[in-house]
């Protein structure tokens, strides 16, 4: 796992009395058995759904796919969680691996965790952890007082860990070769890329004669984690590269809590005057070979569409009230697409409060993006998130066709509905569509799925009524 950050004292504080400590212990401190036996453990609860949504522990606790993904990514990043989000999990493995006959005593293991408080140091004077026998004794290492999936975690001392590896969902990879894409910079001072996608028969100079549209996407992940190079980021763009098909641009942004918003609202808007530059760029300047490689694919100047799921749908609203359709001139953006865009509110709506604890974005881990990516000491109706809120600027500066997608089942469900109803109401062209029993990232997730068909075929729809619109 790499990267740090310092936090300010209050801050960290502040955490500190929210969710009190929750221990994290390395893997290096495990007999090696023991760190094989969990591996194990965790590779069988993805691979064979060893614990099953809505399944109860010992512990009076559900487990959940989210948990099951928090211990998977843990143990995947080197340690293993003793307390906090995906610690449930581990009552359900050990009785379950026990069940599959692999060799490995855990019956203290299971006691302790049955039945002392998880908020006990993880560390004891026999050297012992959690009832395991560790390979030697060490002084108690800085605990995790937030985690996010697994793949992001902020420590007691300040310190923000981030694994090399995503969340382990499971996206068939389809990456035929149907799809050139290749990777580029587009702010090296910032460190964010992009990766530029077009479809393979259409490279070589094919493409000027076809003029593709082009998409730029931004991904999701709560403003916290996600990366273009992600399997369910590259799948969802190699789905819309070939299939709409056009020249697409998924885009990198700096994350939180490093970099709290608005650094991904600032970063997308660099990145959309970058493309601009790119498309419309003579020859003769174009020093990273980017306009020549859009140029050669058939993108389309004058038919560009902003998309984003979840954060990144977020973020395509916020761009439409920058730059509406006439924004990026001479580039034209002929509509912004928004898939199951995050709209939060500091109130809470129905589709909230009807939302369990084993969704896919439950309250819990909404709260725990909120707090990471939000600016220290702002709530959920800062503008950035909720686009309706008090503080919130008027929907009549929004310009540009819209499309926005929705999960029936998304606990955000309710503020994205709302949010197409006062679209509408100041005058804005606004499609809705909605997945009857979807919940939020359900796209993103499985990009291969009927349903992921669907999406692709109504995102395509939207933008090849423009062209109709426009002959």
């Amino acid at each position: 796992m790499v990267g740090t950050r310092e936090v300010a004292r209050g801050e960290e504080a502040h955490l500190e009395r929210i969710w009190g400590p929750r221990t994290f212990f390395p893997g290096s401190l495990l007999s090696a058995s023991v760190w094989k036996t969990l591996k194990s453990l965790a590779k069988k609860a993805l691979s064979k759904s060893v614990c099953s949504d809505n399944t109860s522990t010992s512990m009076g606790r559900p487990s959940s796919s989210s948990d099951v993904e928090c211990f998977a990514g843990s143990v995947a990043s080197g340690v293993v969680p003793v307390a906090g989000h995906g610690c449930n999990i581990l009552d359900s493995l050990l009785h379950s691996g026990e069940e599959k006959g692999l060799k490995c005593n855990f019956q203290s293991f299971s006691k302790d965790l049955s039945t002392n408080s998880p908020r006990r140091s993880a560390f004891d004077t026999q050297p012992r952890v959690m009832g395991l026998p560790v390979d030697h004794a060490e002084a108690p290492r800085p605990h995790v007082v937030e985690d996010c999936r697994g793949v992001l975690q902020l420590l007691s001392d300040g310190t923000t860990v981030r694994s090399a590896t995503p969340p382990p969902h499971t996206v068939e990879d389809r990456d035929d070769g149907r799809v050139e894409w290749t990777d580029a910079v587009y702010d090296a001072g910032r460190g964010v890329g992009v990766r530029m996608y077009r479809p393979r028969l259409l490279a070589q100079g094919q493409g000027k004669e076809w003029r593709l549209p082009v998409l730029a996407y931004f991904h999701g992940g709560g403003f916290c984690i996600g990366s273009y190079a992600w399997p369910t980021s590259h799948a969802c763009c190699l789905r819309f590269a070939d299939e709409i098909p056009a020249v697409v641009l998924s885009f990198d942004y700096r994350l939180a809590p490093e970099h709290r918003i608005p650094a991904a609202h600032e970063d997308a808007a660099a990145a959309l005057l970058w493309l601009r530059d790119r498309l419309v760029a003579p020859s003769d300047s174009d020093e990273d070979g980017v306009h020549a490689l859009l140029a050669d694919s058939g993108a389309d100047p004058g038919r560009l569409f902003v998309s984003g799921d979840s954060a990144g749908g977020n973020i395509t609203h916020h761009m439409a009230a920058r730059f509406r359709a006439e924004g990026l001139s001479p580039v034209r953006i002929s509509g912004y697409v928004l898939l199951i865009p995050a709209f939060d509110s500091k109130t809470p709506t129905q589709s909230k409060l009807v939302t369990t604890g084993t969704a896919y974005l439950s309250r819990d881990l909404a709260e725990r993006y909120s707090r990471l990516a939000l600016p220290v000491g702002a709530d959920k109706d800062h503008p950035l998130l909720n686009p309706l809120g008090p503080d919130s600027p008027s929907l009549e500066a929004v310009g540009g066709r819209m499309l926005v997608v929705v999960g029936g089942d998304d606990m955000l469900k309710d503020n994205q509905v709302r949010y197409v109803d006062q679209m509408k109401a100041v005058g804005n062209d606004v499609e809705l569509v909605v997945f009857a029993g979807k919940e939020h990232g359900f796209f993103s997730r499985s990009p291969w799925s009927e349903t992921g068909t669907e999406v692709v075929r109504v995102v395509g729809r939207f933008i090849h009524r423009d062209a109709a619109d426009s002959a």
